[in-house]
């Protein structure tokens, strides 16, 4: 009896950690011109493991084997959810965004003043005239 339950335990812990694999999904990311799209971000749907693609638009991932999709976007491009059943290869052309600005804000970088006239309180440290140096006292009568 003791034999049969170690069996049996052993056989439950080997067919847990065979479940648990990992695979590899290796992919292109491109523009509609077929251009690589580099820093696009590639995601396990549903949770917080990701990739980002390199300067030619190439990607690596290490994703657990019941992953069934990934999330792909980038700056300026729509995001595209891609089914990775069975697949160990990719190759994406993802789909230019149509979003515009509608307002523009503009800063005041570089905006010169005139000493006389600042937009903000100043103060002169010194004595009644003006001519004592910080850190001296001044005389009480």
């Amino acid at each position: 009896m003791r034999k049969l339950l170690l069996l049996a335990g052993s056989m439950l812990l080997l067919s847990a950690s065979l479940l648990a694999q990992n695979r590899t999904i290796t992919g292109k990311i491109l523009d509609p011109e077929g251009k690589p799209i580099p820093n696009a971000t590639v995601l396990v749907k549903g949770s917080k493991t990701g990739t980002s693609s390199q300067t030619d638009g190439s990607f690596s991932i290490t994703i657990p084997s019941a992953t069934k999709t990934l999330v792909i976007s980038a700056i300026g491009m729509t995001a595209q959810d891609v089914d990775v059943t069975g697949r160990a290869a990719l190759t994406v052309s993802l789909a230019t965004a149509d979003k515009t600005l509608s307002e523009v804000v503009v800063t005041s970088l570089g905006i010169v003043r005139d000493k006389r006239s600042p937009g903000y309180a100043t103060q002169r440290l010194g004595g009644p005239t003006g001519r004592q140096r910080f850190g001296q006292s001044r005389k009480r009568p």
